[in-house]
């Protein structure tokens, strides 16, 4: 990871209200480091607990059983923080269990565990609490008798947990109630008492001061939908006029924030969720639009953001789930879809016009293929549902043609009975639409396939055949049909290789493979569109297939990971400069693996990797940059701090993964996306050591960090537009302080604009207008509107406005790249690309003055513009 402030070739400047601070020396070549971008879930199964810590505002799940059956059973600790499950590793755990129970006792802050079923089927009486980082078992001198199936809650108005019920081996289902005081199990005998039950659930009703029980089942499998009430002295059974109609497996917790006690479930119609809100008396059915029902789901209220949150479950096919949906009580949200199932065989392409990672099908663990396609949106892998789709299949390719903006499929396995039709398939982002060709390549598996830019053609090479064994024919697709090429010289017949295109020296780079007779391939081979052509290095890596290769825009170079070699699968990264192959070391990387897939997301600067031959192949890995050289003196700022400090790096998650300190003081953290950490300095004078740190690693820079006046140069107010339309757009003024009028950057630079809305202002809309060459009202009034703005529909509290982003349409900051052609007549603001053309070219980001009086004819004002020149 890196953390770099060289933005620009100026000292320091102050941009839109956005402090800069750039670098004038050389940085050194930088190492590589992989991060985990994106891990497993809690494993999809019933019979597992979930709790909601209102200490440290997270939900905790333990264990559970993959099915019906308790073999094998889990002891794995999870938590959710509101956006992302991660895997806890306490030094020692409760042994594999499910069917126990969890509680969080808020007057001590722990987790309390009781009881549940081992893999043996042995009841178990043991009790354990959680503090975040450990396990640590109780031994209280009283305790209830072990059982599964049993229901635990705390009881905040007398600071006890409460626990009633359950079923073991001998006593079947019981009916008996205790109290957890912090020390001892207390049991307690009241008058009145529910009937003997398992799979129950408890709520506490926090404004009524009440614990209430609803449902499970008794001996005959008879579900129950009673409901009880305890005071902490006796249980009253109540008796509402409207029973809610829902299936035996629901889920049950109270809601704060509506003061009602919540059960969501299925109505018995496999296709249809219901809710329904208990208010002490009566039940009434909620209008919220339903979602996909699931059995066994575990659900939780989390009190810090007053929301319900649900996990896994079973849907109406019988597979065990691990997506997470959050409720607000009005609306359902997806907030972490089901991973992806561990695959290997599958796909990727990276659709640069979209900025998506693209996958489709691959070969599960259990030898079925699938046909799913799923987008990585930079954060989390999303599932697409289009309305048609290629058949499942497995060992296919994919390649993203960036002209005609598709994913173009080609081949595979299908259904494991034979290789797949000559079927090509494209994707544009929304339906998949199958091409139909006179001719084309044969079936096969095992090929590679990459996008020719220059000549706009998808090229196709080897592979495997049913019917004719290794291939080595070379095929290029244009959009319309495929035109086999036959050059005089060629690589081999082989299968697996790797292939992918260098659009700086405009060829296509192939290594390795395995031959037909099952030899390990080390040759690098180049495709320039007329011949194929043999390369020579000194150095190179060691003969493999299944490998993975990809080109990095951001390093300007091949990358080559993993692949099976020798018999063993290998983890070594690699880089092809054009003449000769570089190991590069990394400080951690994935684990040996052959046959996944990488891609290039250039629109955060990392390669993206996934799949292949291991038991963590669920998860996503990202590689970039680390040990960049910061030849930089200092970081400037003020006395009072409140400066706004971009700091370039590496595997950033999200401002809860992301610590920055100055000294020891910690900055508030603004912004993390990508590649970027947007900070506020905190105040202070003198020279201290700057450590950024987050959940990928641990990079700490020792800069000298002094505090200056900074130069602000934004100002704001209206501007007619075309047709007497008048919208509030940004200035950027290039003639204060010390801010250069003119600021260059390459073509492979990111810019990113932010805007700081004058103070006392409650609703703006921001324009961000960019056309190519220089300002004039004519190409100003051609502009579409709406490119990167954003409104600010609340009012902005405090002396300090604060800064807000632009966004684009699909969710991320406004990234500025060259036009698609300087000479084209239309005005381009390009979003989400960082490359473009090699001539230079010029965006001019037009703002406002503070003088209505000063604005030409036609309304606009081009003698307070900030150009940026764009160059190779």
């Amino acid at each position: 990871m890196a953390v770099r402030f060289d933005l620009f070739r100026s000292s320091f400047a102050f941009i839109e209200g956005f402090l800069v601070v750039a670098s004038c020396a050389a940085a050194r070549a930088a190492d590589v480091d992989w991060a985990l971008r994106q891990t497993d879930r809690p494993p999809g199964r019933i019979s597992s607990a979930m709790v909601y810590d209102s200490v440290r505002h997270v939900t905790v799940h333990f264990a559970g059983s993959p099915g019906y059956w308790p073999i094998p059973t889990s002891s794995e600790t999870w938590e959710w923080n509101g956006r992302r499950w991660q895997r806890c590793a306490p030094s020692q755990s409760p042994s594999a269990r499910h069917g126990h129970s969890l509680a969080f006792d808020e007057v001590r802050g722990r987790v309390l565990l009781f009881g549940g079923v081992d893999d043996a089927g042995a009841d178990l009486d043991d009790t354990w609490e959680w503090d975040g980082t450990n396990w640590q078992e109780r031994h209280p001198d009283s305790s209830p008798p072990g059982r599964a199936g049993h229901a635990m809650v705390f009881d905040a108005a007398r600071g006890r947990i409460v626990l009633f019920g359950g079923e073991s081996r001998t006593e079947r289902q019981m009916s008996d109630t205790w109290e957890w005081d912090g020390e001892n199990w207390i049991e307690r005998h009241p008058a009145s008492v529910p009937p003997p039950r398992r799979s129950h659930y408890l709520a506490f009703d926090s404004a009524r001061h009440r614990t209430v029980l609803y449902g499970g089942f008794y001996r005959d499998l008879r579900t129950r939908s009673d409901v009880w009430e305890w005071d902490g002295n006796d249980w009253t059974e109540m008796h509402p006029t409207t029973l809610p109609f829902v299936w035996d497996s629901y889920a049950f917790a109270f809601d704060a924030g509506l003061s009602r006690t919540v059960l969501f479930g299925r109505d018995g119609i496999p296709s249809r969720a219901t809710i329904w809100l208990w208010d002490g008396h009566d039940w009434t059915p909620s209008a919220t639009p339903g979602r996909e029902p699931r059995d066994y789901a575990l659900m939780v209220y989390d009190s810090a953001r007053r929301r319900l949150v649900t996990y896994g479950g079973s849907d109406m096919r019988g597979e065990y789930r691990q997506d997470t949906w959050e409720w607000d009580g009005a609306t359902w949200t997806l907030a972490s879809p089901d991973p992806l199932k561990k695959r290997t065989d599958t796909a990727i392409a990276f659709d640069s016009g979209r900025g998506r990672a693209v996958l489709f099908g691959g070969n599960v663990r259990d030898a079925s293929e699938l046909s799913d396609t799923w987008e990585w949106d930079g954060s989390n892998w999303q599932p697409r549902e289009p309305v048609t789709s290629p058949p499942a299949r497995s060992g296919h390719a994919m390649a993203f043609d960036s002209v005609r903006r598709k994913t173009v499929l080609f081949g595979g396995k299908w259904q494991r009975t034979s290789a797949s039709p000559c079927e090509t398939w494209e994707w544009d982002g929304d339906v998949w639409r199958e091409s139909i060709t006179e001719r084309g390549p044969i079936d096969r598996v095992g090929h590679s396939m990459t996008f020719d830019s220059r000549r706009g053609h998808v090229v196709l090479f080897g592979g495997s055949s049913l019917t004719t064994g290794r291939l080595g024919d070379t095929w290029e697709w244009d959009g319309d049909e495929w035109l086999e090429r036959t050059p005089v010289a060629s690589p081999s017949p082989r299968w697996k290789p790797a292939l992918a295109y260098d659009p700086d020296r405009g060829v296509s780079v192939l290594f390795g493979g395995a031959d037909a007779r099952g030899q390990l391939l080390a040759d690098t081979w180049e495709w320039n569109g007329t011949s194929w052509r043999q390369r020579y290095p000194e150095t190179s890596p060691s003969a493999r297939f299944g490998h993975s290769l990809a080109y990095d825009a951001l390093h300007r170079r091949m990358v080559l990971f993993g692949g099976g070699s020798d018999g063993d699968d290998v983890a070594d990264t690699w880089a092809w400069d054009g003449s000769e192959w570089t190991r590069l070391v990394a400080s951690r990387s994935p684990d040996p693996r052959g046959q996944w897939v990488m891609a290039f997301d250039d629109r955060c600067g990392e390669m993206l990797a996934l799949g292949g031959m291991t038991l963590s192949s669920q998860s996503t890995w990202s590689l970039g940059e680390i040990g960049t050289s910061l030849s930089l003196d200092t970081i400037v700022g003020s006395e009072e701090g409140n400066d706004l400090v971009a700091i370039d790096g590496f595997g950033f998650t999200d401002p809860e993964d992301t610590t920055v300190a100055f000294g020891t003081a910690t900055a508030h953290i603004v912004d993390v996306s990508c590649r970027r950490v947007l900070v506020r300095t905190p105040p202070g004078t003198g020279q201290v050591d700057v450590a950024l740190r987050n959940s990928f690693g641990n990079v700490t820079h020792e800069s000298a960090f002094r505090y200056v006046a900074p130069h602000v140069a934004a100002r704001f107010g209206n501007v007619g537009a075309a047709g007497d339309r008048r919208e509030d757009v940004l200035l950027v003024d290039g003639n204060v302080g010390d801010l250069e009028r003119d600021l260059t950057a390459r073509v492979s630079d990111p810019l990113w604009i932010y805007v700081t809305p004058p103070s006392g202002l409650e609703t703006a809309r921001f324009v961000l207008y960019a056309w190519v060459g220089e300002p004039d009202a004519t190409t100003l009034t051609a502009l579409p509107r709406g490119l990167g703005s954003m409104i600010f529909p609340t009012p902005f509290a405090g002396a300090v406005p604060q800064p807000r982003r632009i966004w684009n349409n699909v969710g991320r900051f406004a990234r500025l790249g060259l036009p698609t052609s300087p000479s084209s007549p239309a005005p381009s603001l390009v979003l989400g690309r960082s490359r473009g053309p090699r001539n230079p070219a010029a965006l001019a980001f037009q703002g406002l003055v503070e003088n209505p009086a000063s604005l030409g004819p036609d309304g606009f004002s081009v003698t307070n513009a900030v150009v940026l020149h764009v160059v190779p």
